[in-house]
């Protein structure tokens, strides 16, 4: 019996074996090709690649099928150690298997990319449009395939692997990270835009913030934006700033923090309020609509940061007569610098409105040469919530809410999860300057039950420089925050800490409490002197674990960037039973998800 086991694993697995790592030099080949080629390949670069993905699809399909129905690995299937190694071997030949389908989806894409005849201008938008159309059926295939290369990838199991198949494992997860965000949103984007620009007339109105004074659903709006779609064809971009409506939709009550100081109903600027973008935009919408008696057939928000990445592929810009000129490296404190008149000979927000268009006249008029560098851009934009889109047609609202772009505040997320919203009433452009540290410790029983304690560091530090001082003016030098944190919708508050300047920490009664989208929140409202330091520290529980049939206790944490917001770093501790526990420290980049668990 153990010689002819021996003889099999010979003769059929190691040849299996070596069809997944011939399969996996396979596709990286064909992605160094598709790479180099952008989106000019050649019909031999296309032809080169394609070859080396199907040959990758019999290396993850036939050539190594023995791994999953083959009687040894049932077998071994079955026994402590060698079961999990089995597992992780299966799932990497599925994921193999789902990113190559994903890349032979996209190849007709490219060809059909390719084929076009637009070079620039608005032609740009429309035969993008024309691809989503003729390609949707392709372009919806390799969506799936996403999802399945999602879904083999989640089913490796974690913990400690043998070596090769460790190597194989990080090898996916970090061909999952370059794929997923960016490859599902440009996709969708396509995918979109016969909807968004086609046939007819389309109206979107876009919002400009700036994360220097951000509010819960985003930054303060400054300027707002109209671009209007005809046929495919951009037909025409006005931009204005925020202050138009005041005068004119005057009756749309404030909340509650916002009324207390400035003693007026809602302006166009702060109506961003809700982290939930939908919610936001359909406000921001609404004072568009009364004041202009125009409709809009949906909202984007854009800050400095998303443009500075546009920068980076159209270059500077200068708008005339204006002298300043705004680059990819300046854009956040050069445009606060001079919409604020922070020096001698800015503008103020007059800046705003020819800024905002030549911006968008420049990035329609991109050569495709450059078009790869702008789509990666503007899916980074997205993925940071830099960029953020909402829809009045429900199709197109599923689409960017399924690609994880819309600014949607989940209801049900799994597990345990956080949303820290901040709100500057100072003001001024605090955010710009005042840090951030978040740390979450969650401590989690047998039976799923989980304890958290997230603590909140500020930090003002005094600024010196002439311009910076400016962009704090009259706020007597204090920072005040509005801070909601929303918790998971079974969370139970228990207390609220705080800690001034490393001195003991204090209980006190929260703000203000509330529910929105079925999440529970807290509010507090921070006070921050400059060079000061405070922590707030709020305790919640709630039955967040994950406990599997043979006991073994699993603990999920999804933590949602809020939009707009400059990145932050975090700290999960996790301690699980068995004094099992897990540090993970990372950043608030782009939302996150982090899983740990005992089996």
């Amino acid at each position: 019996m153990l010689a002819a086991a021996a003889l099999v694993l010979l003769i059929r697995y190691l040849p299996a074996y070596n069809a997944l790592q011939q399969g996996r030099t396979d596709v990286l080949s064909a992605e160094a090709i598709l790479r180099t080629a952008g989106l000019n390949p050649t019909t031999d670069q296309l032809s080169a690649a394609n070859k080396q993905l199907e040959d990758a699809k019999l290396d993850f399909g036939d050539r190594s099928s023995v791994i999953d129905n083959g009687w040894i690995s049932g077998v071994a299937a079955h026994l402590p150690w060698v079961n999990r190694q089995i597992e992780a071997v299966r799932a990497l030949r599925h994921a193999g298997e789902d990113g190559t389908n994903l890349a032979l989806d996209l190849i007709p894409v490219l060809e059909h990319l390719r084929s076009g005849t637009a070079g620039g201008g608005s032609g740009v938008i429309k035969e993008l449009a024309t691809l989503g159309d003729t390609e949707h059926a392709a372009i919806t295939r390799a969506l799936g395939d996403l999802t399945s290369l999602d879904a083999s990838i989640a089913e490796i199991p974690s913990g400690a692997l043998f070596g090769p198949i460790e190597r194989f494992r990080t090898a996916a997860q970090q061909a999952q990270g370059r794929l997923d965000g960016p490859v599902r949103a440009g996709l969708t984007i396509v995918q979109a835009l016969p909807g968004i620009v086609g046939t007819g007339t389309h109206r979107y109105l876009i919002l400009l913030t700036n994360p220097g004074e951000e509010r819960g659903g985003g930054g303060f709006i400054g300027a707002v934006g109209v671009v209007v779609f005809q046929d495919g064809q951009l037909a025409s971009s006005d931009f204005m700033p925020s202050e138009f409506s005041d005068s004119l939709v005057t009756n749309i009550p404030a909340p509650g923090p916002i009324a207390e100081i400035t003693g007026t109903n809602l302006v166009l600027s702060d109506s961003d309020w809700s982290p939930n973008f939908p919610t936001s935009a359909a406000l921001a919408a609404e004072f568009y609509t009364r004041a202009t008696g125009k409709t809009v057939d949906g909202v984007i928000n854009v800050d400095p940061v998303a443009l500075s990445y546009v920068l980076q592929v159209i270059g500077s810009v200068q708008v005339p007569p204006y002298p300043q000129v705004v680059t990819a490296a300046n854009t956040l404190l050069e445009l606060n610098y001079i919409i604020n008149l922070a020096r001698p000979g800015d503008p103020g927000k007059a800046y705003l409105a020819p800024f905002g268009h030549a911006v968008v006249d420049a990035a329609f008029k991109t050569p495709r040469a450059k078009w790869v560098a702008l789509a990666t851009a503007l899916e980074r934009g997205a993925a940071e919530k830099h960029i953020v889109l909402s829809f009045d047609d429900v199709r197109l609202e599923a689409l960017v809410e399924n690609a994880g772009i819309g600014g949607v505040l989940p209801q049900r997320p799994p597990g345990d999860a956080l949303l820290v919203a901040d709100s500057n009433l100072s003001g001024t452009k605090g955010d710009l300057f005042v840090t951030r540290n978040y740390v979450l410790r969650a401590t989690v029983n047998a039976s799923g039950q989980v304890q958290d304690r997230l603590s909140l560091t500020y930090y003002d530090p005094p600024e010196t420089g002439a311009a910076n001082a400016a962009l704090l003016a009259d706020s007597g030098g204090l920072y005040e925050d509005y801070i909601r944190v929303y918790l998971p919708p079974s969370a139970q508050f228990e207390d609220l800490l705080v800690s001034v300047n490393g001195g003991p920490a204090q209980s006190e009664s929260p703000e203000d409490l509330g529910i929105e989208g079925g999440r529970p929140w807290v509010a507090y409202d921070l006070i921050l002197d400059v060079n000061g330091t405070t922590t707030v520290t709020f305790l919640y529980s709630g039955p967040f674990g994950h406990v599997a049939p043979n006991g073994s206790v699993s603990y999920q944490l999804a933590w949602e960037r809020q939009i707009n917001a400059l990145t932050w770093p975090i700290t999960i501790e996790a301690l699980l039973p068995g004094s099992r526990s897990y540090v993970i420290r990372s950043d608030l980049a782009v939302d996150r998800m982090f899983r740990v668990g005992t089996g």
